[in-house]
């Protein structure tokens, strides 16, 4: 869904769950549940993500932690965001600082 939605356009919770080839219901698992025309749209500017190299979205495992997270420019866009909104700050050696009531906000933000 995600990717469907990197191109800018918005998109019936339908259309997301045609494209990802998922059944209606599992979709609207994932998504804020506000009417039969759904709307979701991610307010990030994703055009940079289309021009560069860099992989969209992976998993990698962390090289000094060894914990497994998500890699790329997608994940790289999105936490660019949480910063300017500070939501998240800048930690000592490689790691971020969560504000509180960090989850909230998320829910917030995906609910619009």
């Amino acid at each position: 869904m995600l990717a469907a939605l990197a191109g800018g356009r918005a998109l019936p919770a339908g259309e997301l769950a045609r494209r990802a080839g998922v059944q209606p219901a599992t979709a609207s698992v994932h998504l804020t549940d506000r009417g039969q025309h759904l709307v979701k749209r991610l307010d990030i500017d994703l055009a940079a993500l289309r021009a560069s190299r860099r992989v969209f979205a992976r998993s990698c495992v962390d090289w000094s932690d060894r914990r497994i997270h998500l890699a790329g420019a997608l994940p790289a866009a999105i936490t660019s965001v949480f910063i300017a909104r500070g939501w998240l700050s800048d930690a000592p050696g490689r790691c971020l600082h969560v504000a509180e009531r960090f989850d909230d906000k998320i829910d917030e933000w995906l609910a619009t």
